[in-house]
């Protein structure tokens, strides 16, 4: 189909003919040096298996004012592949998985144009076709999807495309939220357990718990400041009804021995741990 294709549209007939129909004829590909020729004003290759056109395809297609292209299997069209089509009316490239039209597709004469309703294809012909509402002189922009319902390109994107975007905007918002919420928390649990720890040490000077040790008392303070040379002083401290008097403390054999006062009368002194 290539070769025929290539005598039909170089060889110059008698007669040329200014429409060519070769839909539904299972074409694959067409020769590299295939061209429209200048007398051609329709062209139908649609429902073909076609995965590109050679890139000066259409570089002598001067009069061509209908071109379909829809249902092949396109994957990209050069960025200038319309530039000599300057007599272009209608495209239609829909049922191709094509990502996006080539800027060189909207001739100043262009009054339709069909692509397929996926985000990426429709957002690159927005800017083009913002003129595509009833009464505008622009052209008018449509896309099909695979069964073949047709929407106008603006409210399409503006309905799919932009939902979409506000959806993965609004998970990623909640993601974010869920971070921050688990970060605060981490942060009042790490000081709590800090605070924890700080209240049960026992640092120099500072009062044991009374499960600790059986009774209250202080701690050696030989580790305070200036107290490296001094010899360690050890003072228990009971506090009951029974606790000696403070002036009585240190006084005689058995304070002496013991650390502790005397026990005022009545009062029986706790054996030591």
């Amino acid at each position: 189909w290539g070769g025929l294709l290539r005598r039909v549209l170089l060889t110059p007939p008698r007669f040329p003919p200014s429409r060519l129909w070769l839909s539904r004829n299972g074409i694959a590909a067409l020769s590299p040096s295939s061209r429209v020729g200048p007398g051609l004003e329709e062209l139908d290759l649609s429902w073909n298996r076609l995965r590109e056109l050679p890139p000066a395809f259409l570089s002598r297609a001067r009069g061509l004012r209908h071109l379909q292209l829809q249902h092949n299997r396109l994957r990209e069209l050069p960025a200038a592949f319309f530039a000599n089509a300057t007599a272009l009316q209608s495209l239609r490239l829909e049922g191709n998985p094509l990502p996006a039209v080539p800027p060189s597709a909207f001739q100043a004469g262009l009054r339709l144009l069909a692509v397929p309703c996926r985000c990426d294809v429709v957002g690159s012909v927005l800017a083009p076709c913002a003129c595509s509402q009833p009464g505008c002189s622009g052209p008018r922009c449509s896309c099909l999807t695979a069964h073949h319902d047709s929407f106008n390109v603006t409210d399409f994107h503006a309905r799919e495309c932009h939902g979409t975007a506000g959806l993965v905007a609004g998970v990623a918002a909640g993601v974010a939220a869920s971070v921050a919420v688990l970060a605060v928390v981490a942060v009042v649990w790490y000081r709590r357990r800090k605070a924890a720890a700080g209240v049960g040490g026992a640092g120099p000077g500072k009062r044991e718990s009374a499960a600790a040790r059986g009774q209250p008392r202080y701690i050696s303070r030989a580790g305070e400041a200036g107290a490296a040379e001094a010899a360690p002083d050890y003072e228990n401290v009971f506090v009951s009804p029974c606790t000696a008097p403070a002036a009585a403390r240190g006084s005689g054999a058995g304070a002496a021995g013991s650390g502790h006062g005397p026990a005022p009368p009545g009062c029986a002194v706790p054996p030591c741990p």
